[in-house]
């Protein structure tokens, strides 16, 4: 097992940084839409 890729090995993946990308997109959709229904919720509340 001496083929064990380094930190830097790994931080030059291109797939890395993609899924990378694709979390953090995913996590930046779920908050907004969570927070969007809040405000909807609450104006909705206020309103009726």
């Amino acid at each position: 097992m001496s083929h064990r890729p380094s930190m830097a090995a790994v931080a030059r993946d291109r797939r890395v940084w993609l899924i990378l990308a694709l979390v953090a997109g995913l996590l930046v959709c779920c908050c907004s839409a969570v927070v969007g229904a809040l405000i909807a919720l609450s104006s909705g509340l206020l309103t009726a």
